[in-house]
């Protein structure tokens, strides 16, 4: 697996321009402390092509789903909160969902909004049972 960031790339809209929205810039020491890899990247990027918030969407759901088992831990005098990662993203991924459901766009049904209603008049007379139809009412005859 490969772990690379550049800078110089941002505008492409690609990899680069992902991990640096994300914050996942820290790619030193193979992948130590990034939180996906290129082709992981890459993968979401071609999933969703064209669609760079559901992209983005996806790849922060992997980086939650990942470190949400981290704990932290306590070696001698030094401290690691590694609950401070997830928190963080999944803040972001929280707040990216509200964003995408905010501009959604809800689709109404063609027959809901036909000019022809269900409800019509005269729809519950029945001339077969040998009545007839004054007024809008029904009237049996005997």
């Amino acid at each position: 697996m490969m772990y690379t960031y550049d800078p110089s790339k941002i505008p492409e809209g690609g990899r680069d321009r992902m991990r640096f929205e994300l914050g996942d810039v820290m790619v030193e020491n193979e992948g130590e402390v990034a939180a996906l890899s290129d082709e992981e990247y890459d993968a979401m990027l071609s999933m969703y092509r064209g669609r760079w918030r559901k992209a983005k969407i996806a790849c922060l759901t992997s980086i939650v789903s990942r470190f949400m088992y981290e704990v932290d831990t306590t070696v001698d005098d030094t401290r690691y909160a590694l609950h401070q990662r997830y928190e963080a993203w999944k803040k972001m991924l929280d707040e990216l969902k509200a964003e995408e459901a905010m501009l959604a766009v809800p689709s109404a049904n063609p027959n809901a909004i036909s000019p022809r209603h269900y409800f019509y008049e005269g729809m519950h007379e029945n001339t077969n049972a040998g009545g007839t139809t004054t007024g809008g009412g029904y009237e049996r005859h005997i």
